[in-house]
Order: C-alpha cells, then structure tokens, then sequence
C-alpha cells in the first residue's frame, strides 16, 4: 500500500559515454545496411563465391570504390604545425596581401 512520493522513480539515470582518444582502431565496428532482398541475396553469394565473409567482402568494395572523400583531423594537423613552430595551419603566409 506504500507509494513512492518521489515523481522520479519511473526515470532512470542516463549512462556517460566514455569517448577514447583515438577514433580509429584496427576493432570492427558494426554497421547496419538496408537491401533489397535480391540485392542481399546477390552479395551473400558473391561473398560466398569469392570465398570471404560478407564484411571482408564489403571493406574490401569500400577500400576500392570509396576512396574520394577522405577524413582529416585538423587539431591534430594543428599540432603538428605548431611543433613546426608555425602560427597556424596556414603557416606564415597567412597575413601575406
């Protein structure tokens, strides 16, 4: 018959995420991917006829086919820079006319 009187008692706390310092690591990483069924199918049996599994197969279709776009990180060549003694990333010639 004993009611909790606290109006949070439904609520739990929400979890902090740790952030580590590297954001790339050699660790799978998983990834959710949306086909159509025949697409699905057409990539299990090519994956199957090559003789890889099907993550081996996609990393290997985006390593070859996806290398447009390419990520930096700019504290970090920020960092560099300043090691260079440098001012900025631009370098001197930043306040040049």
């Amino acid at each position: 018959m004993a009611m909790a009187t606290s109006g949070k008692a439904g609520k739990t706390a929400k979890a902090n995420t740790v952030k580590t310092e590297s954001r790339e690591s050699d660790q799978p990483v998983k990834l959710t991917l949306y086909l159509s069924s025949k697409l699905a199918k057409q990539f299990a049996t090519h994956a199957v006829q090559m003789g890889q599994g099907k993550s081996d197969l996609f990393a290997e279709m985006v390593q070859a086919h996806c290398r447009r776009f390419i990520v930096h990180d700019h504290a970090k060549e920020e960092g560099r820079a300043r090691a260079a003694g440098q001012t900025g990333a631009g370098g001197a010639d930043e306040n040049a006319p």
